[in-house]
C-alpha cells in the first residue's frame, strides 16, 4: 500500500545556492517525497551520513579536494549526480538508497497517513528527529522528568513544618545544576560528591522515576557496546542508533544484556520504561499534531 503510494527521488535544486569548482556548478542535494499525490520537498541529510566514509569518498574522486569538499557537504555537480545514479558509486548511491528506506520507514510509521499533516516543514522536523539517536532522547526525557519532580518536591517543602534540608537541596538541584550538561555526568559527579542530599530528594521521587533512572544509567553502561554493535553494520548504511533501529535490535540486544546483569524480571523491567520513554516521544511527533 505505502509502496503503491509513494514516490521518492534524489534530485539537485538548481534554484538554491550554488558552488563551483572550475566551469563546474555544485547544487544542494533534496528529496522530492509524493505520498498519496500530496507533493514535497526537503533537504536531503546526505552530507550527515556521508561523514564517515570520508575516506571512500576522496579516494572516488581520486583526492580532489575541491570536489570531495563539495560532495562531503551535500553539494553535486549534475555530471557527477549522473555518474553516482548511473554506475551505483559506492557509498554515495547506497547511502541515498538507504536515505530513502529510511523516509519511507518515518511515512510507513505514521499509518494512518493525515495529508494535512504532511507539509515539507512537519516533515523536515521529523526527520531530524527520527535520525538523532535515541540516547540523546533518552536524556531529554529523563532531565525534563527529574526537575519536574523536583519542582513538586521543591514546592511542597516550601510549608513550615517540612524538611528545611529537602527545600535547600531540591532549589539547589533546579536553579544552580546546569542542565545543558548530559543527566549521566550530573547524575554520577553528585552521586560522588553529594550522595547525601541525592538521596534525600529521591526518597520523594515516584517509583516510575526511580526505575527509569536505574535504567538509563545501566543503559549508558551499555552504550558503546551498542554504538560499536549496531554503528555501520552494512557498508553503504545509515550510520545512527534510531528508533527503527532501537525497534528492530537495540532492544532486545539490551534486554539480553541486562538480564545477564539483573536478572530477566528487571531486565524487562528497565527496557520497557525507556520503551515507554521512547514510544511516547515519537508517537506524539508533529505528524500528529
Amino acid at each position: 500500500m505505502i509502496t503503491e503510494n509513494l514516490k521518492i527521488r534524489h534530485y539537485l535544486n538548481q534554484s538554491n545556492q550554488v558552488h563551483s569548482v572550475g566551469s563546474e556548478y555544485f547544487y544542494p542535494l533534496e528529496l522530492s517525497i509524493v505520498f498519496f499525490e500530496k507533493s514535497i520537498n526537503v533537504r536531503s541529510k546526505i552530507a550527515d551520513y556521508v561523514k564517515l566514509y570520508s575516506r571512500d569518498v576522496k579516494k572516488l574522486f581520486e583526492n580532489n579536494n575541491n570536489i570531495s569538499r563539495n560532495v562531503l557537504q551535500g553539494y553535486f555537480s549534475e555530471k557527477i549526480f549522473r555518474k553516482i545514479e548511473k554506475e551505483k558509486l559506492y557509498p554515495i548511491y547506497d547511502l541515498l538508497m538507504d536515505e530513502a528506506d529510511f523516509v519511507k520507514r518515518i511515512i510507513a510509521f505514521h499509518q494512518p497517513f493525515n495529508p494535512e499533516n504532511f507539509t515539507a516543514r512537519n516533515f523536515t522536523w521529523e526527520y531530524a528527529d527520527f535520525t538523532t539517536e535515541v540516547g540523546y532522547i533518552l536524556d531529554d526525557a529523563i532531565k525534563e522528568k527529574y526537575r519536574t519532580e523536583l519542582k513538586g518536591i521543591f514546592a511542597r517543602s516550601i510549608e513550615p513544618k517540612k524538611s528545611r534540608d529537602t527545600f535547600q537541596v531540591s532549589n539547589y538541584f533546579i536553579h544552580h545544576i546546569n542542565w545543558d550538561n548530559q543527566f549521566r555526568d550530573f547524575y554520577e559527579m553528585t552521586y560522588e560528591v553529594m550522595p547525601h542530599d541525592l538521596k534525600l530528594v529521591e526518597n520523594y521521587f515516584s517509583g516510575d522515576l526511580k526505575t527509569l533512572i536505574k535504567a538509563f544509567m545501566a543503559f549508558q553502561t551499555q552504550i558503546k557496546i551498542i554504538r560499536r554493535t549496531f554503528e555501520k553494520k552494512e557498508p553503504g548504511k545509515i550510520s545512527v542508533l534510531s528508533w527503527f533501529e532501537w525497534e528492530e535490535g537495540i532492544k532486545d540486544f539490551l534486554r539480553t544484556k541486562f538480564e545477564k546483569i539483573f536478572g530477566k524480571k528487571k531486565s524487562q523491567e528497565y527496557v520497557e520504561a525507556l520503551h515507554k520513554i521512547l514510544r511516547d516521544h515519537f508517537v506524539n511527533s508533529a505528524f500528529h499534531t
